[in-house]
């Protein structure tokens, strides 16, 4: 089975259900805007914290399958790719598609995902795969190499 990969757009806040992690850091909870995301959106604070997350921003996130845990299942890996606007919002709506996220549980649960090809450009998982299709207006293109 492949390993499920997507890139989300999502806003950070605090999860009050929680409890402080090992290092007394408070969870916090992933609000997806756009992209397709598993329903493990609950962060510990040490990781928000580790990545970059802030309480009250919105963020561009690579999502990653990790390896699964026999006590916990399907586990999920969150990095942060950028900080984003509200136009960056807006044209990751387009770009990713409305927030659809999915039960890890259920039998039809995706495996795997392709990274739009529009958003592949600054991600280092993907430079060598970059193509420039399309001029986006505020964007630097980088010479060609």
């Amino acid at each position: 089975m492949s390993k499920f990969t997507s890139i989300i757009m999502a806003s950070v806040r605090e999860f009050t259900n929680g409890k402080l992690d090992k290092n007394g850091e408070s969870p916090v909870m992933l609000t997806i805007l756009a992209g397709k995301a598993p329903n493990r959106n609950v962060l510990s604070g040490t990781i928000a914290k580790r990545e970059g997350l802030e309480v009250g921003k919105t963020y561009m996130l690579q999502v990653t399958e990790g390896k699964a845990s026999e006590e916990f299942g399907r586990q999920f890996v969150f990095t942060k790719v950028n900080e984003v606007s509200v136009m960056d919002i807006l044209n990751g709506l387009t770009a990713l598609g409305p927030a659809a996220i999915f039960s890890i549980d259920q039998a039809d649960a995706p495996d795997a995902t392709t990274v739009p090809e529009t958003i592949k450009e600054g991600i280092p998982a993907f430079e060598d795969e970059i193509v420039v299709t399309e001029k986006v207006e505020g964007i630097v293109e980088s010479p060609a190499s």
